[in-house]
């Protein structure tokens, strides 16, 4: 049986920035793992809100709970947020690509990740349309659930080849 949902935003068209002012967020958080079997978490977000850009990258390595991050608040004339394709540029993170093959990447003070993404299932649209209430006005959201990754994790000079997947959360 194949059921079909309208839906009221293009995850296609909406991957880019709107414009400023319009709150945009990227949500990036991976399982990840080394050809050792060490297991890696990593969160990249990016949000433009209220004139600025807040930036985050932050790394876990499972096994002993080591962790580096770093958070920015930067103003939005020092960030690229292109509004016709998806090109987010900050001091600490990176946003490229399209609905089906991403590629993102992250600093922290001891640590870097560089992960290319690819899209193996559906797109999953919030509240089913892809719009609902929030805080008083209409919000568009939708998940990318399905990414397979993979990549490098550079932590204090050793790098890492990873394999794993992702999940994106766009609003």
């Amino acid at each position: 049986m194949n059921t079909f949902h309208p839906t009221l935003i293009s995850a296609a068209d909406d991957l880019a920035a709107t414009a400023p002012g319009k709150n945009d967020s990227w949500w990036f958080a991976s399982r990840l793992h080394d050809e050792d079997g060490n297991v890696f978490w990593a969160k990249i977000h990016a949000m433009e809100t209220e004139g600025a850009c807040h930036g985050t990258v932050a790394l876990v390595r499972e096994a002993d709970g080591h962790t580096s991050d770093k958070h920015t608040v930067e103003p939005l004339h020092d960030v690229k947020l292109s509004t016709d394709r998806l090109d987010v540029q900050t001091s600490v993170l990176n946003l490229s690509g399209g609905l089906d093959e991403l590629n993102i990447s992250g600093t922290t003070d001891t640590a870097s990740i560089r992960l290319a993404l690819r899209r193996e299932g559906p797109v999953l649209f919030s509240g089913g349309s892809g719009l609902f209430p929030f805080f008083g006005g209409t919000t568009g959201q939708f998940a990318l659930p399905g990414l397979i990754a993979s990549g490098t994790l550079t932590v204090e000079g050793v790098t890492h080849q990873l394999t794993g997947r992702t999940w994106c959360d766009r609003q």
